[in-house]
């Protein structure tokens, strides 16, 4: 697939933006989002994309428009959520206060035994719910935030003030089940020392929800 790189589409919403508030998110303090790097123009596949994972479900019998994707370098900060890093275990108190585990249903991990457990949680006070993986020992192997996509431009910045500038970044438009199009926006980041990933998307799964996905690099 062809994919048009550079980092226009970023600079112009950054520049829209006004200078965050300090506000309290995954543990940390936000500062002003910074500029990125000038981009460049290559053609390249973009591999484990969640944006190609939506086009192989819905784009076969729907047009689609232009892909653009944008790549301006970097690496992430720690890939970690309210203090929680991907690949540790957390505490109970961590994961019924931080993960908001448990509230709803039982998580009482048992070693030897992989698991999932859903929960509800707030990220500077918007309501979203938690999808969280753990492996046999007990680790975090994925962290799933889902929202409702009003939500994402408030996401979006907390993401890029924690995270940094996005790897990668791009939109497509496509159609749900019900023939409603959306346009979907995708940011990735990747944490190298680690391979630690995070996906940002404004419409994920049935194109219902917002979704952040941290992904310990053990688990890709």
């Amino acid at each position: 697939m062809e994919i048009l790189l550079n980092s226009k589409f970023i600079a112009d919403r950054q520049a829209s933006r006004t200078k965050l508030r300090e506000v309290q998110w995954l543990g940390f303090a936000l500062p002003e989002v910074a500029e990125p790097p000038p981009g460049r123009c290559i053609a390249t596949p973009k591999a484990r994309s969640p944006i190609l994972g939506l086009l192989r479900r819905f784009g076969k019998n729907r047009p689609i428009a232009a892909l653009a994707l944008i790549l301006v370098g970097g690496t992430a900060h720690s890939l970690d959520f309210k203090g929680i890093a991907l690949g540790s275990i957390p505490t109970a108190v961590q994961r019924e206060m931080s993960l908001g585990l448990g509230q709803l249903t039982p998580c009482a991990l048992r070693m030897g035994h992989p698991m999932s457990c859903r929960g509800d949680t707030q990220v500077a006070g918007l309501p979203v719910s938690t999808w969280v993986s753990f492996d046999s020992a007990g680790r975090v192997e994925q962290i799933v935030l889902n929202f409702q996509p009003a939500f994402y431009e408030q996401i979006e910045q907390l993401a890029q003030a924690k995270y940094g500038v996005p790897e990668w970044a791009g939109r497509q438009r496509m159609a749900n089940s019900f023939g409603l199009a959306v346009e979907v926006i995708e940011e990735d980041w990747s944490e190298r020392s680690t391979g630690d990933t995070a996906s940002l998307l404004n419409y994920a799964a049935e194109l219902d929800n917002g979704q952040l996905t941290l992904r310990s690099g053990s688990a890709q």
